[in-house]
């Protein structure tokens, strides 16, 4: 999957916009937006990720792994605080393994 994030040109609180619509273009991708005085917004995506919901908003910045869709759909429109990653390995990154050295 691939995808191009802009940055956007203004600020916004994505607590006071609503409704919120949720779309699904695929079974494991869940996608945010809200249409206000400038149109359609993106607000964020959820994916999921082996037995994860990986939440990620309009930014590309990643909101936490939770353990249920709706506790991640609520990351990304703003009606509950981001979970709080115990380790490095929750926050998103791929975990990379070294499986063999090459001699030199």
């Amino acid at each position: 999957m691939s995808q191009t994030l802009v940055p956007s040109t203004s600020s916004f609180d994505g607590a006071a916009i609503r409704p919120v619509t949720w779309a699904s273009p695929s079974s494991d991708l869940w996608v945010a937006s809200v249409i206000d005085a400038d149109g359609v917004r993106f607000l964020g995506f959820v994916e999921r990720s082996l037995d994860d919901y990986l939440a990620v908003d309009g930014s590309g910045v990643s909101k936490g792994r939770y353990a249920d869709l709706d506790s991640a759909k609520r990351a990304i429109d703003g009606e509950s605080a981001p979970a709080t990653a115990r380790h490095w390995s929750e926050t998103g990154a791929p975990i990379l393994t070294v499986r063999q050295l090459r001699s030199r």
